[in-house]
């Protein structure tokens, strides 16, 4: 087998792959077009830990940008922080847990938002 018909036989699309391709659905069971989220930042999102040191990041970037007067305040990403960090809490809290589940999902998200903090504000977590 040469070299050419190597290479061919690697990047060749199986005969089977439109067909496959064909069956894919773009809408729901009710011939609906299925809904998409238009939203920039989702709960999703802003439950993970990069999303929501973007949402801090940016947020203190335009507050400082509106209010000068607190462009060289390190509070402002720390109670960004910590008021995400609660969000993330509060909405993570069922009422199934038991209360020692909701004080420990608590200390948490304190050690979270400390994260969180100094992550927006640039401190460097190797030891």
């Amino acid at each position: 087998m040469s070299l050419h018909t190597k290479l061919h036989s690697m990047v060749t699309i199986p005969h089977n792959f439109v067909e496959e391709k064909k069956n894919v659905r773009l809408f729901s069971e009710s011939n609906q077009p299925v809904p998409t989220k238009g939203v920039f930042i989702t709960k999703e999102a802003l439950l993970t830990f990069s999303g929501s040191c973007v949402v801090i990041s940016i947020t203190w970037k335009f507050l400082a940008f509106t209010i000068p007067q607190i462009k060289d305040s390190i509070w402002i990403p720390i109670i960004l922080s910590f008021l995400i960090g609660f969000f993330i809490y509060y909405i993570s809290i069922e009422d199934s847990m038991t209360k020692k589940d909701k004080i420990i999902s608590f200390i948490l998200s304190l050690i979270n938002s400390i994260f969180l903090a100094a992550s927006a504000l640039g401190i460097d977590g190797t030891i």
